[in-house]
């Protein structure tokens, strides 16, 4: 389409192969480069802006449910269930990427993965299992996985 215009831009049926490539190569390139740069800025605005320092310890119940909430919307209990929460297995991938981010410092990286969450059925289990993953890389203080 042309910019702002209910027309579309003539092209050829040969044409179409070079226009597609050229899309997912600068797509890839985007996420290569741009995604990491901004996700690592927004990181470090967010920590002078908040004034807490990233090796400060975190409140894992705090984390998960801020999580929970940016996700669907609500506060969530610790006796409800995932489905309650509208985490189905779709959202626990996400949801695992989140509480990486939130949960690991400079000292303990921590790697929570969709597979150890699924284990979970009450988010009050998930807190328990983010619990163990912690513990663990407190103790090793190297980055460490935990799948259940």
């Amino acid at each position: 389409m042309y910019w702002f215009s209910p027309s579309p831009l003539p092209v050829e049926w040969y044409e179409y192969f070079a226009v597609v490539t050229l899309t997912v190569g600068f797509s890839a390139l985007m996420n290569a480069t741009a995604m990491p740069l901004t996700s690592n800025l927004f990181n470090l605005i967010s920590e002078f802006v908040s004034g807490k320092s990233s090796d400060e310890e975190i409140n894992i119940e705090d984390a998960l449910i801020v999580a929970i909430e940016n996700m669907s919307g609500f506060s969530p209990k610790l006796h409800w269930t995932l489905d309650q929460c509208g985490l189905s297995s779709v959202g626990l991938p996400q949801l695992a990427q989140r509480l990486q981010k939130a949960l690991s410092t400079t000292k303990s990286p921590i790697s929570v993965g969709a597979a150890a969450l699924s284990s979970a059925k009450t988010v009050g289990d998930i807190v328990n299992v983010l619990g163990d993953i912690k513990r663990v890389a407190d103790t090793n203080h190297t980055s460490c996985s935990l799948d259940f």
